[in-house]
């Protein structure tokens, strides 16, 4: 049967939430924004068109959006260039769904860029099907728009995916495009994505087993 898996990536393929932090925070001192990371809890998981006003306390146009993404995404790259490495557990996982046909898709709120610089600096990008990020749709997460967009481009049913979330918007745009949705405490601690479907500690914890269980079959 067609199944498809589909991946978030920050806090998800990659855990750099460190990187994300600390280029927010480089991005704030620029132009003079004030700064706390518990400030930026609730915006992971959405898209620059979201974080970017809400940072500056204002409205912004298109352009300026693009430009201070633009900015700050670069400054995440940088930050991050050297550490940069894939989650524990989560490359042997990925094969062993590979290895059965269960079919691949990132699907992300962060631009293109970023998903090349993960997939590339991480040599895994051979593994997946299909890629979506936020410029690819009209709505972003919570929005189901972009897990929707990944279960079409991969072709299966969206009744017929798991999603890997950490941010809270991710788990409720999962929710919404009728996935299940296996949550990691990356960004949030256990207690603040529970309403999860399950929550693993990492992908250490995987398996075809548990992922079976998941889909509602006996066996992968």
């Amino acid at each position: 049967m067609n199944r498809g898996v589909i991946f978030d990536m920050d806090g998800v393929l990659v855990d750099n939430l460190e990187a994300h932090e600390k280029s927010f925070e480089l991005f704030c001192a620029k132009y003079g924004l004030p700064f706390s990371k518990s400030s930026l809890k609730n915006l992971y998981g959405r898209s620059n068109d979201a974080i970017m006003p809400a940072l500056f306390g204002c409205e912004l146009t298109k352009e300026d959006i693009l430009k201070f993404e633009a900015e700050k995404e670069a400054l995440y790259r940088d930050v991050y260039a050297d550490t940069v490495e894939p989650a524990p557990g989560i490359v042997d996982y990925i094969i062993s769904l590979k290895n059965i046909g269960i079919k691949i898709a990132v699907g992300s709120s962060a631009p293109l860029e970023n998903i090349d610089f993960v997939l590339d600096s991480c040599n895994i990008r051979q593994y997946f099907d299909a890629i979506v990020y936020a410029r690819m749709v009209s709505r972003a997460k919570p929005e189901p728009d972009i897990f929707l967009a990944a279960a079409r481009l991969m072709n299966v049913e969206p009744e017929n995916c798991l999603v890997f979330e950490d941010a809270l918007a991710g788990i409720e745009a999962a929710h919404r495009a009728g996935m299940k949705v296996i949550a990691l405490p990356t960004t949030n601690p256990r207690e603040r994505i529970n309403h999860a479907d399950m929550v693993i500690g990492s992908f250490l914890e995987m398996n075809l087993d548990i992922t079976a269980k998941l889909f509602n079959v006996n066996e992968l």
